[in-house]
Protein backbone atom coordinates (compact mmCIF):
# COMPACT_ATOMS: atom_id res chain seq x y z
CA UNK A 1 0.00 0.00 0.00
CA UNK A 2 1.57 3.28 -0.47
CA UNK A 3 2.43 5.71 1.61
CA UNK A 4 -0.13 8.86 2.24
CA UNK A 5 1.60 12.36 1.02
CA UNK A 6 0.27 15.58 2.54
CA UNK A 7 0.95 18.71 -0.13
CA UNK A 8 2.11 21.47 1.34
CA UNK A 9 1.52 24.62 -0.95
CA UNK A 10 2.37 27.76 0.73
CA UNK A 11 4.85 30.35 -1.02
CA UNK A 12 6.17 31.56 2.86
CA UNK A 13 9.08 29.59 3.00
CA UNK A 14 9.11 29.63 6.42
CA UNK A 15 5.92 28.30 7.19
CA UNK A 16 6.19 26.13 4.46
CA UNK A 17 9.39 24.28 6.05
CA UNK A 18 7.87 24.32 8.94
CA UNK A 19 4.81 22.62 8.12
CA UNK A 20 7.04 19.76 6.37
CA UNK A 21 9.31 19.19 9.23
CA UNK A 22 5.95 19.23 11.62
CA UNK A 23 4.63 16.77 9.50
CA UNK A 24 7.70 14.12 9.26
CA UNK A 25 8.19 14.35 12.62
CA UNK A 26 4.70 12.72 13.30
CA UNK A 27 6.06 9.77 10.54
CA UNK A 28 3.97 11.28 7.45
CA UNK A 29 5.43 11.84 3.96
CA UNK A 30 5.12 15.68 2.96
CA UNK A 31 5.91 17.23 -0.10
CA UNK A 32 6.68 21.11 -0.50
CA UNK A 33 5.95 23.15 -3.25
CA UNK A 34 6.38 27.22 -3.21
CA UNK A 35 3.82 27.86 -5.60
CA UNK A 36 0.17 26.56 -6.88
CA UNK A 37 1.49 25.94 -10.16
CA UNK A 38 4.01 24.19 -9.07
CA UNK A 39 1.79 21.92 -7.26
CA UNK A 40 -0.57 21.39 -10.21
CA UNK A 41 2.40 20.20 -12.55
CA UNK A 42 3.70 17.80 -10.30
CA UNK A 43 0.23 16.23 -8.48
CA UNK A 44 -0.98 13.18 -9.36
CA UNK A 45 -3.67 11.04 -8.34
CA UNK A 46 -1.49 7.96 -7.10
CA UNK A 47 -2.76 7.31 -3.48
CA UNK A 48 -4.39 9.09 -0.63
CA UNK A 49 -3.02 12.31 0.19
CA UNK A 50 -4.44 15.58 1.08
CA UNK A 51 -2.98 19.42 0.15
CA UNK A 52 -2.30 21.79 2.94
CA UNK A 53 -3.02 24.91 0.75
CA UNK A 54 -2.35 28.69 1.24
CA UNK A 55 -5.44 30.70 0.33
CA UNK A 56 -3.32 33.81 -1.01
CA UNK A 57 -0.10 33.35 -3.04
CA UNK A 58 0.85 35.05 -6.01
CA UNK A 59 0.14 33.81 -8.94
CA UNK A 60 -2.56 31.26 -8.87
CA UNK A 61 -4.11 31.62 -5.11
CA UNK A 62 -5.62 28.87 -3.36
CA UNK A 63 -9.20 28.82 -4.27
CA UNK A 64 -7.59 28.81 -8.08
CA UNK A 65 -6.03 25.63 -7.62
CA UNK A 66 -8.72 24.44 -5.46
CA UNK A 67 -10.95 24.72 -8.64
CA UNK A 68 -7.87 23.59 -11.46
CA UNK A 69 -7.49 20.25 -8.98
CA UNK A 70 -11.37 20.33 -9.41
CA UNK A 71 -11.69 20.21 -13.42
CA UNK A 72 -8.64 17.87 -13.89
CA UNK A 73 -10.41 15.61 -11.82
CA UNK A 74 -8.03 15.20 -8.72
CA UNK A 75 -10.22 14.38 -6.01
CA UNK A 76 -7.34 15.25 -3.06
CA UNK A 77 -8.67 16.56 0.12
CA UNK A 78 -7.86 20.33 0.39
CA UNK A 79 -7.22 21.63 3.66
CA UNK A 80 -6.98 25.66 3.05
CA UNK A 81 -4.60 27.41 5.50
CA UNK A 82 -4.15 31.75 5.99
CA UNK A 83 -3.24 34.55 7.91
CA UNK A 84 -5.22 36.89 5.57
CA UNK A 85 -8.84 35.05 5.88
CA UNK A 86 -12.08 36.73 5.89
CA UNK A 87 -15.56 34.91 6.35
CA UNK A 88 -16.72 35.04 2.37
CA UNK A 89 -12.98 33.27 1.15
CA UNK A 90 -14.18 30.73 3.82
CA UNK A 91 -17.12 30.23 2.26
CA UNK A 92 -16.05 29.93 -1.12
CA UNK A 93 -13.48 27.45 0.16
CA UNK A 94 -16.13 25.76 2.11
CA UNK A 95 -18.43 25.76 -1.13
CA UNK A 96 -15.80 24.48 -3.42
CA UNK A 97 -15.43 21.09 -1.06
CA UNK A 98 -12.74 21.90 1.50
CA UNK A 99 -12.44 19.78 4.04
CA UNK A 100 -11.16 22.49 6.76
CA UNK A 101 -10.13 25.74 7.15
CA UNK A 102 -6.83 26.94 9.80
CA UNK A 103 -5.94 30.02 10.42
CA UNK A 104 -2.10 30.92 10.73
CA UNK A 105 -0.23 30.99 13.16
CA UNK A 106 -1.62 27.20 13.07
CA UNK A 107 -1.81 25.13 16.62
CA UNK A 108 0.31 21.91 15.64
CA UNK A 109 -1.94 19.23 16.75
CA UNK A 110 -5.09 21.10 15.20
CA UNK A 111 -3.14 21.14 11.83
CA UNK A 112 -2.26 17.09 12.73
CA UNK A 113 -5.86 16.66 13.54
CA UNK A 114 -6.79 17.83 10.53
CA UNK A 115 -4.20 15.57 8.16
CA UNK A 116 -5.33 13.35 9.98
CA UNK A 117 -8.93 13.56 9.13
CA UNK A 118 -8.35 14.49 5.50
CA UNK A 119 -6.05 11.28 5.28
CA UNK A 120 -8.36 8.85 6.84
CA UNK A 121 -11.34 10.50 4.39
CA UNK A 122 -9.06 9.78 1.21
CA UNK A 123 -8.17 6.25 2.11
CA UNK A 124 -11.88 5.71 2.30
CA UNK A 125 -12.47 7.21 -0.54
CA UNK A 126 -10.01 5.52 -2.89
CA UNK A 127 -11.34 2.00 -1.51
CA UNK A 128 -14.69 2.90 -2.01
CA UNK A 129 -13.82 3.61 -5.93
CA UNK A 130 -11.89 0.59 -5.63
CA UNK A 131 -15.16 -1.72 -4.25
CA UNK A 132 -16.70 0.29 -7.16
CA UNK A 133 -14.57 -1.02 -10.05
CA UNK A 134 -14.32 -4.67 -8.73
CA UNK A 135 -18.40 -4.36 -9.30
CA UNK A 136 -18.40 -3.23 -12.63
CA UNK A 137 -15.39 -5.28 -13.44
CA UNK A 138 -17.54 -8.84 -12.47
CA UNK A 139 -20.72 -6.73 -14.23
CA UNK A 140 -18.99 -6.51 -17.55
CA UNK A 141 -17.37 -10.00 -17.01
CA UNK A 142 -20.84 -11.37 -16.94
Amino acid sequence: MLQAKVYVVDDDQGMRDSTVWLLQSVGLQALPFASGQAFLDACVDDGPACVLLDVRMPGLGGLAVQQAMRERGLMVPVIFVSGHADVPIVVRAFKAGACDFIEKPYNDQLLLDSVQAALEHAGLARQGDQALALVQARIDGL
